[in-house]
C-alpha cells in the first residue's frame, strides 16, 4: 500500500475529534477509490449515533456473523453493534465503552486490533465472525483473496479460550459445553465465596486448575 494511502487511513483515526461526513454521499478530494471500494475515514473519539435505548437480546439469524469472542457476540446480539456482525471501528469502540465501561483509548485499541488484523480498514468494516459477503478483500488483495474476520486463527484469535476448542482440534468458534462444565468443576473446587454463594468467584487457583485439566 502506498504511503499516502496509509496516512489516509491512519491520520484521521488519530487526529479527528469531529464526526466525519459520509464521504459516500459527499465525495471530497481526499476520497480514495480502489478496486471499486470507497475509502471511509475513521474518527477518534467516535461520535455517538444513538440514544441510550434498551438493547434487547435477539438471537442471530443464519446469515449473521458470530465468532469466538463472547463479548463481541454479546454486543451484536443486543444490537450495540450491527446485528449482522459486520461493524466499523467507531461502532465497536462506542459499544465497548457503553456496554462494558471501557476507557476510550483501551476500547479504541481493541477495536483497532480487530480492524487492522482481520478487517478491511479501507472501508472501515470488520466481521466479528468469519468471512462475510459484506466485506470485500483489501484493495489489491494485499492480505489475500478474502477478509477472514476475527474468527480466523493466527492473528487476533488464538488458542486461549476457556470455552472454545483450539483451532488445531476443530471448531474454534462454537461454544463447547463440555469445556464450560470442566471450568465450573474447577471453580467448585478452588473458587472463592462471593455474593452468589460459595465457590462462585474465579481466582488464580481456579485458572491454574483449568489450565492443568486441558494441558
Amino acid at each position: 500500500m502506498r504511503a499516502s494511502a496509509v496516512l489516509f487511513l491512519l491520520l484521521p483515526a488519530v487526529l479527528s475529534t469531529v464526526k466525519s461526513p459520509n464521504i459516500r454521499d459527499n465525495p471530497s478530494p481526499t476520497t480514495e477509490i480502489q478496486d471499486d471500494q470507497t475509502g471511509t475515514l475513521m474518527a477518534l473519539p467516535p461520535q455517538a449515533t444513538e440514544t441510550d435505548a434498551a438493547h434487547p437480546f435477539i438471537a442471530p439469524g443464519p446469515d449473521d456473523q458470530r465468532g469466538p469472542c463472547p463479548a463481541m457476540n454479546t454486543l451484536a446480539n443486543h444490537g450495540c453493534i450491527p446485528r449482522n456482525g459486520s461493524a466499523s471501528f467507531e461502532e465497536i469502540t462506542l459499544a465497548l465503552m457503553k456496554a462494558f465501561n471501557l476507557e476510550l483509548l483501551f476500547a479504541a485499541n481493541m477495536a483497532a486490533n480487530n480492524m487492522l488484523t482481520r478487517g478491511n480498514s479501507f472501508i472501515d468494516q470488520v466481521s466479528i465472525g468469519g468471512v462475510s459477503p459484506l466485506i470485500p478483500p483489501l484493495p489489491g488483495e494485499i492480505d489475500g483473496p478474502v477478509t477472514g474476520g476475527i474468527a480466523k486463527h493466527g492473528r487476533f484469535e488464538g488458542d486461549a479460550s476457556m470455552t472454545r476448542a483450539d483451532a488445531f482440534i476443530g471448531d474454534n468458534r462454537g461454544f463447547q459445553g463440555i469445556l464450560y462444565d470442566l471450568d465450573l468443576l474447577q471453580l467448585g473446587k478452588f473458587g472463592d465465596d462471593g455474593p452468589d454463594g460459595s465457590s462462585t468467584v474465579f481466582n488464580l487457583e481456579t485458572l491454574i486448575g483449568i489450565k492443568n485439566q486441558t494441558s
